[in-house]
C-alpha cells in the first residue's frame, strides 16, 4: 500500500511501510475520462513521464490532467488507493496552496505591523 505523510516540508512517499521517496511538491497524472491515477511522484519525474507518454499516444494523453503543488494528503492518499475523485483533488490542491498562501501573507503583514 502506498501513502504520503508531511514530514519537516516533505511529502514521503511510504510503499509497504518503506520510506521510497520525498519531495517538496508532488505532482499527479490522472486519466480524467476514466477516473484512475496514472502515475504520481515529484513533479519533475511526472512530467518526463507526461512528455514519454504523449509521445507513444498523443490522442488518448489529451484527456489527462496534470496536477502540481502542495496538496492536503487525505485526498491525495485516496487517490494512490484508488478513490480518484477530480473534484476532491483539485481542492487538494488549490485550498491548500490558497491556505499556505494566506498563511505567509498574514505572517508578513504581522511583521510589517511590528516594525
Amino acid at each position: 500500500m502506498e501513502r504520503y505523510e508531511y514530514v519537516d516540508g516533505c511529502y514521503v512517499l511510504y510503499v509497504g511501510g518503506m520510506r521510497t521517496a520525498a519531495t517538496e511538491r508532488v505532482a499527479l497524472l490522472l486519466d480524467a475520462e476514466q477516473g484512475r491515477l496514472i502515475t504520481h511522484g515529484d513533479p519533475r519525474s511526472v512530467r518526463g513521464e507526461l512528455d514519454a507518454l504523449r509521445s507513444f499516444d498523443p490522442e488518448r494523453s489529451a484527456a489527462w490532467l496534470l496536477l502540481e503543488g502542495r496538496p492536503a494528503l487525505a485526498p491525495l492518499n485516496r487517490a494512490l488507493n484508488g478513490d480518484v475523485d477530480i473534484h476532491d483533488l483539485h481542492l487538494a490542491f488549490t485550498q491548500a496552496s490558497a491556505r499556505r498562501l494566506a498563511g505567509e501573507l498574514i505572517a508578513r503583514l504581522r511583521d510589517r505591523r511590528m516594525t
